[in-house]
């Protein structure tokens, strides 16, 4: 069997994140030999690393694009299982969704289809707002507000006086 789970629920674009894709063997079943893991992304993410439990030939160096193929140097045994883990970029935009998909083949040589995955990926959606205040002495209110998809993290804002005002 493949499984597979996004090991974030929402990423900004610009973010590292990372899929865990777990291939087991039956409890009772012959050894897995000749096993091929393919992990595949969308356009809204770029694979940089790829990494097994069990030795593999899984290919070195970054950025590895769409999609990696990772094949295990042994087999599995039965009732065991061996993991993958993809690391990616989000390179997506404002209210997309990054989807995996992942499959294995075995000697057999049928192959298996994890379920895709999915996590929310973009940019997260900052407003902001600046009115004149209600006070007698020239109040100026800056509002910043951040809506899903993502949360903001580490936003500034700069305002600026005019020629005639001065910051307090």
């Amino acid at each position: 069997t493949i499984t597979k789970v996004a090991n974030h629920a929402v990423a900004n674009t610009g973010d590292r994140i990372s899929w865990t894709i777990t291939v087991s063997n039956a409890a009772g079943a012959s050894p897995a030999s000749a096993v091929s893991i393919t992990d595949t992304v969308d356009a809204n993410q770029t694979i940089t690393s790829a990494t097994t439990s069990a030795a593999s030939d899984c290919p070195p160096g970054a950025p590895l694009g769409a999609s990696v193929t990772c094949n295990l140097t042994g087999s599995i045994a039965p009732g065991a299982s061996v993991t993958m883990t993809v690391n990616a970029t989000v390179i997506g935009i404002a209210g997309t969704q990054c989807v995996n998909n992942a499959s294995v083949t075995f000697a057999d040589p049928i192959t298996r289809y994890a379920t895709p995955a999915t996590m929310t990926c973009g940019l997260p959606d900052v407003s902001i707002t600046k009115a004149l205040g209600t006070a007698s002495d020239f109040v100026i209110n800056v509002d910043v507000a951040a809506a899903p998809p993502a949360p903001a993290n580490n936003v500034v804002v700069v305002d600026t006086a005019g020629a005639n005002q001065s910051i307090v």
